[in-house]
């Protein structure tokens, strides 16, 4: 029988009883006292199965529920047991503000979702916010598992859906995609030989368990491979992000990573002297995903933590996307470090592999396969391509198979993808096709105050009048705001031909915001 055809959870099962590691899954927190929480696959399993028996006899079973649980241990018990019980999961974030409630009501609207488990100290706000839905709460249910017998069997999910996940809507509305388990196993077959997930990888991830790259990528797959996993929760890493690199030395971990900011914040705001303490020389996989992946974050960390004997080659971009349950492509370079290709780009492009035969460029209007090294359409195929999202269509074509449109352009070129933007924000001007990250990437190189993560730009009016909008590193403005502005407009006009009448520069978090962080381009300013 083919992994494909088997089910997530006799397959995680699988992974716990077969682990050679003595305590498998950790949890890190900041106390100093037992710091690190651990537990063998076994008892894991053993935990889960009993959370299970609770969870199949709730009127939930085989239907939808929002996870509103902490990092760690509290949303793991949960969601795996989820898993083994046929209920479709819907993580989330646990909302802070009224945006946030906003942002849940409409998640629970669109998937349909009538359940929510919770935690106690969450019950007050939540149940009076949400009193149409029933509500459980995690730590009620835990106790109640303890005084029961473990389950022995697996259920089926409804229409074979065992997550929801649903995307950051950078652009508009996130959309709740539908994930099979077939799509789960596809993607994990898909990016184990390429990372090179086995029974002896060391895991470590702080990031956020509610959203794709932490939930498959650092959870999911990790359990799949039967790996040693340390789970830290974001809010420790952006506390203190020295944390995250201490903890990758001490217990040895070679295989983690995270957006470009995770390592801007470690080659800022680590010292030298702490640096030379560190030894980074396991850390075999330390991969970079982000709509764009600047080529100096790279640079400028690698030739930080050499001091730290951290290997050049062992950084590299990688590419993905919840509506193929997470990876597209991006592995680390076999022969050396490809920070140091030149090119025009101030983006780090990913590297492919010599056989990447589910990711191409396609003409956005001809749909005819793109030649090496031209600009298109980002296509996705295989086995772990969604077919829908809850309400409405997945935009597909069809060449010699389907193929996902992700919304994306790039292009490759001797196996490396270089990504250059979202279709929705290319801007198209007397004739000039203007890729919006190119202008913050120059205004940073001018201004180095300035954040090329954080910015935004659109075109109003009839007379095309366009208004670029960027955030400084912090929320102090510089003093001299109107001088930058006007030199950025001289910097656009020379380097990309374009006057920007508007320019914006903002303190820190102006910009409206997804619930991963990124820049909600369409929202207002």
């Amino acid at each position: 029988m083919s992994k494909n055809s088997q089910k997530i959870a006799e397959l995680l099962s699988s992974s716990f009883a077969e682990s050679k590691w003595e305590q498998l899954i950790h949890e890190y927190s900041s106390s100093k006292v037992d710091p690190v929480t651990s537990i063998s696959g076994k008892d894991f399993d053993h935990q889960v199965r009993k959370l299970s028996t609770i969870l199949q006899e709730l009127p939930v079973s085989n239907q939808r529920v929002v996870l509103l649980l902490d990092a760690g241990f509290s949303f793991l018990n949960t969601f795996i047991s989820c898993l083994y019980a046929g209920i479709t999961v819907i993580p989330c974030t646990i909302p802070a503000n009224k945006s946030d409630k906003t942002r849940l009501q409409r998640i629970l609207q669109d998937s349909r979702c009538t359940a929510m488990i919770i935690q106690n100290r969450d019950v007050a706000d939540l149940k009076q916010s949400f009193s149409n839905l029933d509500i459980y709460i995690y730590e009620e249910l835990m106790n109640q598992a303890e005084l029961c017998q473990p389950a022995k069997g697996y259920c089926n999910f409804i229409n074979d859906i065992a997550i929801i996940q649903y995307s950051s809507g950078s652009t508009n509305f996130s959309k709740g995609i539908l994930v099979t388990e077939k799509m789960i196993i596809a993607n994990y077959e898909e990016v184990a030989p390429r990372w090179n997930l086995s029974t002896q990888t060391k895991f470590l991830s702080w990031l956020p368990h509610y959203h794709d790259m932490g939930l498959f990528g650092m959870i999911i797959y990790p359990l799949l491979s039967g790996s040693w996993l340390m789970l830290l929760s974001p809010n420790e890493f952006i506390k203190r992000p020295s944390r995250w690199l201490k903890l990758i030395s001490e217990f040895e971990v070679n295989l983690s990573g995270g957006p470009p900011f995770a390592y801007e914040l470690c080659t800022k705001f680590c010292s030298d002297s702490f640096a030379q303490k560190l030894d980074l020389s396991c850390w075999e996989v330390a991969f970079c995903g982000a709509d764009y992946v600047p080529k100096n974050v790279g640079q400028m960390f690698v030739k930080k933590f050499t001091q730290s004997r951290f290997t050049p080659k062992s950084f590299f971009a990688c590419y993905g996307l919840a509506e193929v349950v997470l990876f597209a492509g991006g592995e680390p370079a076999q022969e050396q470090s490809y920070l140091t290709n030149e090119s025009d780009s101030g983006l780090l492009p990913c590297y492919l592999g010599e056989h990447h035969p589910n990711i191409a460029i396609f003409d956005p209007e001809t749909n005819q396969p793109s030649k090496d090294g031209e600009e298109g359409n980002i296509c996705i195929s295989g086995d772990s391509i969604a077919a829908k999202y809850c309400t409405s269509e997945i935009e597909t074509l069809f060449y010699d198979k389907k193929w996902l449109i992700t919304g994306d352009l790039g292009f490759i070129s001797n196996h490396y993808l270089t990504v250059t933007g979202r279709v929705k924000d290319i801007l198209k001007i007397r004739g000039k096709t203007i890729h919006p990250i190119d202008l913050a990437i120059s205004a940073n190189e001018q201004f180095s105050a300035l954040n090329y993560h954080a910015f935004f730009m659109r075109m109003e009016g009839e007379e095309n009048e366009l208004t670029f909008s960027i955030e400084c590193w912090n929320r102090q403005l510089p003093e001299d705001l109107v001088i930058v502005e006007e030199n950025l407009q001289s910097l656009f006009s020379k380097n990309f031909g374009i006057f920007v009448k508007n320019i914006e520069i903002l303190p820190r978090n102006a910009l409206p915001r997804t619930s991963s962080g990124k820049i909600r381009r369409w929202a207002p300013v």
